[in-house]
């Protein structure tokens, strides 16, 4: 049970970071306008932002996780 929540959580977010980094790309000539002296393809930004939103997935996704795994399923169905 833990493996499948957390594979449903890894897919999320990699859905979520494709599309993320696509809008950031299709709005990448904005942003160079907007921002003084930000090169919107600096990678460094990009790693440290896909590095944040991954750990906020993951301490996210613990407590569900540890909670789905301490619940046997027989209990679990029973108690619906």
């Amino acid at each position: 049970i833990g493996r499948m929540l957390g594979r449903e959580a890894l897919g999320l977010l990699a859905i979520g970071v494709t599309v993320g980094l696509s809008v950031h790309f299709a709005f990448a000539g904005w942003i160079r306008q907007i921002l003084y002296e930000v090169h919107p393809f600096e990678t460094t930004a990009l790693a440290y932002a896909l590095a944040v939103v991954a750990g906020v997935c993951i301490v996210a996704t613990l407590p569900p996780i540890t909670r789905a795994v301490r619940i046997r399923p027989s209990e679990a169905l029973r108690q619906e």
